[in-house]
């Protein structure tokens, strides 16, 4: 990770501070999308809260790697857990951020039970991770 690049991070959030809403901020890298385009069959895609200041919900990609690390490659901050939400990651975000191709070379999605999660990303099996299974 370039210096640079986690600075910008850090500067912007800290400008997030005082907002008093938050649409939905989703994130990478060039070199987290190039490490997702290596090892993109398999994806976990898991909702963490509580986990900053505001309690908004911390969505992850994470995958594992070929020495058995596993490396979150996409974050999202998402102003709450509704399905418009999930919608917004897996038909938008996703897709702009590590690219449509990277979404049709995915195979399996892994999730937990969250039911506006899973009932979201099975239409988004459909039409946008057309070769994936959840």
């Amino acid at each position: 990770v370039e210096k640079t690049d986690t600075d910008q991070l850090v500067n912007y959030f800290e400008s997030l501070k005082d907002c008093r809403m938050v649409v939905g901020t989703a994130w990478t890298l060039k070199s987290l999308c190039q490490l997702a385009k290596s090892y993109r069959e398999v994806i976990l895609i898991d909702v963490t809260e509580g986990t900053n200041e505001e309690d908004h919900p911390l969505l992850t990609i994470s995958m594992q790697t070929a020495m058995n690390k596993y490396v979150t490659v996409f974050r999202a901050v998402l102003p709450n857990n509704q399905k418009w939400v999930y919608r917004w990651i897996c038909q938008h975000a996703i897709a702009d951020l590590l690219s449509k191709q990277f979404c049709t070379i995915v195979r399996v999605i892994l999730t937990d039970g969250d039911t506006n999660k899973y009932e979201t990303i099975d239409v988004c099996v459909k039409y946008l991770f057309t070769n994936a299974k959840r």
